[in-house]
């Protein structure tokens, strides 16, 4: 049992080694010209969308955002701030938004991806 607790303690250790090693060597290139490796691109999609998950449990958006009033409040707000970089529905992306990186989210996908309250608390 001593050595089985010695063994996994020296794992964790040289795994916290390992990592530090590797954050303040600088290895991996952040620059926003160079694309990320894939475990990078999963683990950055999996904590968004735990992360989400996590602070909208239990909120739940207001009852009438299908109402015309609440339709056209979100269009306009949305037009303002969003679509510049995100595009709309016959409204491309700015050139800005195509020099990003990583580039916009297309929204037409989130709503599979998160619930009503979801989205209520990321907008």
């Amino acid at each position: 049992m001593r050595t089985v607790v010695i063994t996994l303690l020296a794992v964790v250790i040289l795994a916290a080694a390992g990592s530090l090693t590797f954050i303040y060597a600088g290895v991996y290139d952040v620059a926003a010209t160079d694309p990320h490796w894939p475990i990078t691109y999963w683990a950055m999609d999996t904590l968004r969308i735990h992360s989400v998950k996590l602070r909208a449990r239990g909120i739940t958006p207001p009852p009438n955002l299908a109402s015309d009033a609440r339709v056209l409040e979100g269009a306009e707000h949305f037009a303002a701030h969003c679509a510049s970089c995100h595009g709309a529905p016959g409204v491309p992306r700015s050139e800005t938004a195509d020099g990003l990186y990583p580039s916009p989210a297309d929204l037409r996908t989130s709503a599979e991806i998160y619930s009503p309250g979801e989205l209520f608390w990321i907008v």
